[in-house]
């Protein structure tokens, strides 16, 4: 696409807004300048690692989560590396350890979950972990950013020296601080700091009886600072080390540097690979917030959209807490054009621009607010002619500007292509310009370009009837309120409801009445036939929805009726089979008081001998009826099993959504508990003294006792 291209489809589909939105979420500039002036990819190959990334960092903020890089950018660090013996500044050097640092940590640990990340992974695949830098400043530099004392011998001397001198300074200003505030020469504050330097706060009237150089006065001149005589060499040659000192550490950093030049080109790579990391987490974090997915990427030109949303709407729709109607769209090599018309105000503009702006925001490598099972090609050029554009810079008419937009459209169009026409055909004489908008029409569709058109002509609607890869669509309006539903309805065309809308907003009737007259009776009966048909629509659409509810309502019965049944036969079966060891258990019963009345004291031998012949009869039948019982028992087992695989299957009522303060049952549980808190996919549930968290979808308000 070339740049007047993808300039004029940005304005048009405000990308600009998009891509600051997503600038910011960067922490660099490198990051934010990229995201700012990312546009469209054209290749698959190119595009999909781009979203495979990003997909994985949206994945990450449920699973593992991904460290942060808590660096900056080096870029000018990295420039004065290159230049020979150039001394950066402690700050600079631990700016680039820190860099070193964090995509060392970044690359150690997507390297342990390369199984989760392996895009990611892949992305820093050409960097491989190296504290060589980092172990090079760290030698050198404190955590603080202050040079070691161990830094070098002669660094560690001077410091050794200094210390010394800085304790009899001390040792010195102490002894003079006690014998002149004793002596009462001293102000209240006794004492202050001038240059560095340690000095005592005499009142003016005594700084004669005061041994030592005199450092300055204070603003009304009350007050002399004077240095102690005692302490005036040792601040001096305190004053030297310190400049060796200063010396030496940028001798010591100079060296730094020149090692650190060696291993530049390593820098420069984390550099680049840190405003790539910020690209990628900027635009999952956005994705995060628009609840934007990877939808499945298809080689050929085609898109079907389900409950899609435009991010821009629906943000401010959030902020105003106002609910925003996705819509589901597809056009592909069968239905390559669709043709939505209706009334004005009535969601058609959004619906196109939906369209566009998804695309465009695919093809740019950010991910998109429709749902996981939608499905989305690559076009090589997204052409668009969205709005009111007279260019006044080039004197040119609405019309007349979006005319050369259409040259350009059948210069470049192509079945990769897709285009997006709002209000097509308007801006001139409706029957000539229908007429145009007509022969446009029929040259894009040989072409076998893809695209979204909204228009108010009737012809172009009869037009897009006709042909076979194009297909009508309209915006559903209720004509009894006279309000649109914001609702995309595929498979016939929609009315503009000029009169109602005008009859809506109070123009009198008469005048309304007479512009029916002036209209051609054709048209007027084609508007109306669509209305009507529109109405139509809606009543056997509500019908059907009814029809629907019924015979799901009248499956619900069957099944439970059938499982009544069932588990009836069931229950019988089993009292059948009680009843028989019922039986057998008072035969057994019988027999034994029966050999307890035949014992009469003496007769034992007699009394068991009948009792074994008796438990060898019935071990007897026992076997022999064994096989036949397993038979017996064999249906109850067969209808058990028939049982529970028809109450698993037994589809459940429609509940409507919990909310707290619902009385409800856990999944086969009887105790009703209370909903105190609903998080997310879990309800917080209070029975009694105790409370649980459940999963909603276990929960259900208890059915109410006959």
């Amino acid at each position: 696409m070339d740049l007047t291209t993808i300039e004029r489809t940005e304005q048009d589909l405000e990308f600009g807004k998009v891509k600051r939105l997503i600038a910011d979420y960067c922490s660099t500039e490198g990051g934010q300048s990229w995201c700012l002036n990312m546009s469209p990819h054209t290749s698959l190959n190119a595009l999909q690692p781009e979203l495979l990334a990003v997909n994985e960092y949206v994945l990450s903020f449920n699973q593992i989560a991904i460290p942060g890089v808590q660096a900056e950018e080096v870029q000018l660090e990295i420039s004065r590396l290159r230049i020979n013996n150039a001394v950066l500044e402690s700050e600079s050097l631990m700016k680039i350890n820190s860099l070193c640092k964090g995509m060392n940590h970044l690359l150690t640990f997507l390297t342990k979950q390369e199984e989760f990340y392996p895009t990611l992974k892949s992305r820093l695949g050409h960097l491989e972990v190296d504290p060589t830098v980092s172990q090079l400043i760290e030698s050198i530099l404190t955590p603080q950013g202050e040079v070691r004392s161990s830094a070098s011998p002669e660094l560690a001397t001077i410091r050794r020296k200094m210390g010394t001198i800085r304790k009899e300074i001390e040792r010195n200003f102490s002894s003079e601080l006690s014998k002149y505030r004793d002596a009462g020469m001293l102000d209240d504050t006794k004492e202050s700091y001038i240059n560095g330097r340690r000095v005592l706060a005499v009142p003016s009237e005594f700084k004669r009886r005061v041994r030592g150089t005199l450092f300055g006065t204070s603003n009304s001149g009350k007050l002399s600072y004077i240095e102690p005589s005692s302490n005036a060499a040792l601040n001096n040659d305190l004053a030297y080390l310190l400049q060796e000192e200063k010396n030496e550490i940028y001798r010591i950093l100079q060296e730094l540097c020149r090692e650190l030049s060696i291993h530049v080109d390593l820098i420069q790579a984390w550099q680049y690979a840190l405003v790539d990391w910020d690209t990628i987490q900027a635009r999952a974090r956005f994705s995060k917030h628009i609840n934007a997915c990877l939808p499945e990427l298809q080689v050929q030109p085609m898109f079907e959209l389900k409950d899609a949303f435009h991010p821009l709407l629906w943000l401010e729709n959030k902020a105003s807490k106002v609910d925003t109607l996705p819509q589901s769209i597809r056009l592909d090599g069968t239905k390559r054009i669709m043709v939505i018309s209706g009334p004005n105000a009535g969601g058609k503009s959004i619906t196109l621009k939906t369209v566009g702006l998804l695309q465009w925001m695919l093809q740019s490598g950010t991910l998109v607010p429709v749902r996981p099972d939608s499905k989305m090609g690559i076009f090589s050029h997204i052409l668009t002619d969205i709005g009111d554009n007279q260019s006044i810079e080039n004197k040119l008419s609405t019309y007349s500007y979006r005319l050369q937009n259409m040259r350009q459209f059948l210069e470049i169009a192509n079945h990769e292509t897709l285009f997006l026409i709002d209000e097509f055909g308007t801006g001139s004489d409706p029957e000539l310009g229908g007429a145009l908008a007509e022969v446009f029409f029929e040259e894009l569709y040989h072409r076998d370009s893809i695209g979204v058109i909204t228009t108010h002509y009737a012809n172009i609607k009869i037009l897009a009837d006709r042909m076979k890869n194009a297909v009508n669509a309209s915006m559903l309006f209720n004509r009894d309120t006279l309000e649109p539903l914001f609702k995309l309805s595929v498979g016939q065309p929609g009315s503009s409801f000029t009169f109602e809308v005008a009859q809506k907003n109070e123009i009198p009737v008469h005048l309304i009445d007479e512009a029916k007259k002036r209209v051609q009776s054709g048209k007027l009966k084609l508007d109306q036939s669509i209305a009507s048909l529109h109405k139509e629509r809606e009543r056997w659409t509500k019908k059907l929805a009814e029809l629907k509810a019924d015979k799901e309502k009248a499956k619900r019965k069957s099944d439970d009726f059938d499982f009544r049944r069932e588990e009836y036969e069931f229950k019988i079966m089993r009292l059948q089979q009680t009843q028989r060891e019922h039986n057998d258990a008072i035969n057994y019963g019988k027999k034994l008081l029966e050999l307890v009345n035949q014992y009469n004291g003496k007769n034992l031998k007699q009394v068991i001998a009948n009792f074994v012949k008796f438990i060898k009869i019935e071990f007897t039948k026992k076997q022999q009826a064994q096989k036949p019982k397993k038979e017996k028992l064999a249906p109850i087992e067969k209808q058990r099993e028939k049982l529970n695989t028809l109450q698993k299957n037994l589809p459940t009522k429609p509940q409507k959504p919990l909310k707290v303060g619902d009385k409800v049952v856990i999944d086969q549980g009887e105790e009703p508990g209370v909903i105190d808190q609903i998080k997310g996919k879990d309800a917080v549930v209070v029975f009694g003294s105790l409370q649980t968290t459940v999963a909603l979808k276990r929960l259900h308000i208890p059915a109410k006792k006959k």
